[in-house]
């Protein structure tokens, strides 16, 4: 927890270096202090905001002088902050490290004697000021406040999910794609262009798309993910996919003369996109030929 050093060299009849320690401490946590300082909780700043000259700090560094210090520190662990265990059981650092949400409380001999609390979520791994108001727990409190049963209790827990829209990377005719969700959640899905497939109405956490007609090539699929109190904010996810019958062809190694590729549709002909390396450069129609320079 802290070592401090402070001495002095002199040489002995200018030949012998002799040292002299004016002060010598070191201090250690006892065992099995767990870190409170990196978990989860409302941060402090730290004495980084005292910046030092260009002086000092070339005088530090001569003299072998280093000074590490981070910007903040964790003030108030969130689980010391809702008491969990009621100061009944001990603690580990599985639980200073999880996600607590009054949606569902931790039970058991880790209850907290809250009846409501609110917690906040963020994927930048960076806690929150010590004591400060956002708009998430600004609209927890007046709804508290307000003591509107069933209006107060948020679980934003899906805004630090690691989520992705999971489906198919192609709809060649009708594709189905969902996200994750929790409690009282919903999700506004888009595709663009908005031409490329159609989809029913309505949030749900799993979508149908039905590729259009007159469509072939790339389309991006929405999933916008809120709370139904909007009091969490939302998440958009997104996810590239290509609309229309694929084929992927690849030149023989070494291949510089024309070659002519020839694709059929079974029961009459079709439109064609065709594209080299990711570019489209032709697009034919009432035949199914097409002259592709190789190399």
């Amino acid at each position: 927890m802290y070592y401090g050093r402070i001495r002095y060299t002199k040489n002995y009849l200018w030949l012998v270096p002799v040292s002299t320690d004016i002060t010598l401490r070191q201090y250690n946590s006892t065992s099995g202090t767990l870190p409170l300082d990196s978990y989860a909780g409302g941060v402090n700043p730290s004495f980084k905001g005292v910046s030092l000259s260009a002086f000092q700090s070339n005088a530090l560094a001569k003299f072998g002088y280093t000074v590490n210090l981070n910007p903040e520190f964790n003030f108030i662990p969130a689980t010391s902050a809702l008491d969990v265990g009621r100061g009944n059981v001990v603690l580990t650092s599985a639980d200073y490290l999880a996600k607590y949400s009054a949606a569902s409380p931790p039970t058991g001999s880790k209850a907290t004697p809250f009846a409501n609390f609110t917690t906040s979520f963020n994927t930048s791994g960076v806690n929150e000021k010590h004591i400060t108001f956002n708009t998430r727990n600004g609209k927890w409190l007046a709804s508290e406040l307000d003591a509107v049963t069933g209006s107060d209790v948020f679980d934003c827990s899906f805004v630090c999910a690691n989520a992705a829209i999971a489906g198919s990377s192609n709809i060649c005719t009708t594709s189905t794609y969902s996200v994750p969700v929790t409690a009282g959640t919903t999700v506004n899905w888009s595709i663009s262009p908005s031409s490329a497939a159609t989809f029913t109405s309505g949030s749900s956490s799993t979508k149908t798309f039905t590729k259009s007609s007159t469509y072939n090539g790339s389309a991006t699929i929405t999933a916008t993910i809120a709370n139904n109190s909007s009091n969490c904010g939302s998440v958009v996810l997104i996810k590239t996919v290509l609309v229309g019958a694929t084929l992927n062809l690849t030149a023989p190694s070494g291949s510089s003369a024309n070659g002519t590729i020839q694709v059929s549709v079974s029961g009459g002909t079709g439109t064609y996109s065709w594209y080299k390396n990711g570019t489209l450069f032709a697009t034919t129609g009432g035949g199914n030929n097409i002259t592709l320079q190789f190399g």
